[in-house]
């Protein structure tokens, strides 16, 4: 009777000591899908990294998101409907919604017209930095703060820190604009408090700093002079090969006509 009370102890320790292994490797999983997922975007040949406790929206993983967007007021279709409209490819907040951000990819006459910012001179990125500037303000709820040039992975920027005020609301957002690949891209990233903490401003510039967008524009431009330079060769090769043939051509003729000229004279002989 003993020795079974002994046997049915240890079985319970094994089970336990299981159980709590299961739960372990649970929670382990668990937190691995959860940063994978929530900490980075990848897409529309962008690549970014996003703050801690961050978690992104796109028109690909709404539904398993139904819980956060029903506390943002929208339900799966409509803001579907909001992303599309908006040329928002990522919207992200944190767990009190009071940090937002959100990347758009739109195109304009002027995306279309430069292609990129960066094969733009000084003077006409200011012009459409200033240009910029002047829109935010003229929209009289709005105030830029600052204003300055950035560069990040080769990529000029324009970055504009503004201050909204409209009723009773009032809040920052940081915006990070340029023009590539025919396209405009804006990421913004947005606090709920009259001024941007320097914690925020780490956190927006560090996002920044791991902000990539793929240059599609000059691997379609080093495609293009591939294919003109190999037309340009074979056009070459052709016409050294016509040329070629016209001289050996006119060198039989030659040869010929000459032949015939000797047979004639020894006729008349």
């Amino acid at each position: 009777m003993l020795l079974c009370n002994i046997n049915l102890g240890e079985y319970a320790v094994k089970m336990r000591k299981t159980a709590a292994a299961l739960i372990l490797f649970a929670i382990i999983a668990v937190m691995s899908v959860l940063s994978a997922s929530a900490d980075s975007f990848s897409g529309e040949n962008v690549k970014l990294t996003l703050p801690d406790e961050f978690v992104q929206l796109t028109t690909k993983n709404l539904s398993s998101h139904t819980d956060l967007l029903r506390q943002l007021g929208y339900s799966e279709s409509s803001f579907k409907e909001e992303l599309n409209s908006d040329g928002m490819v990522m919207f992200a907040v944190n767990s009190d919604a009071s940090r937002q951000i959100n990347l758009k990819i739109t195109q304009s006459s002027l995306s279309e017209r430069i292609v990129s910012l960066n094969e733009q001179t000084d003077e006409r990125i200011e012009e459409i930095s200033s240009s910029l500037e002047q829109g935010i303000n003229e929209q009289g709820y709005s105030t830029v703060l600052s204003r300055s040039r950035l560069e990040n992975n080769g990529v000029i920027f324009i970055n504009l820190t503004v201050k909204v005020v409209n009723g009773e609301k009032e809040f920052c957002y940081v915006q990070y604009y340029t023009i590539l690949n025919g396209l405009n891209y804006s990421l913004v990233y947005y606090n709920n408090s009259p001024e941007l903490s320097q914690q925020e401003l780490d956190e927006c510039g560090a996002m920044f700093q791991s902000l990539q967008i793929k240059n599609t524009h000059s691997e379609r431009s080093g495609y293009m002079e591939a294919i003109q330079i190999i037309i340009a060769v074979v056009a070459v090769a052709a016409f050294t090969a016509l040329v070629v043939w016209i001289i050996v051509s006119l060198v039989k003729d030659y040869k010929r006509q000459r032949r015939e000229n000797s047979i004639q004279k020894l006729g008349r002989k």
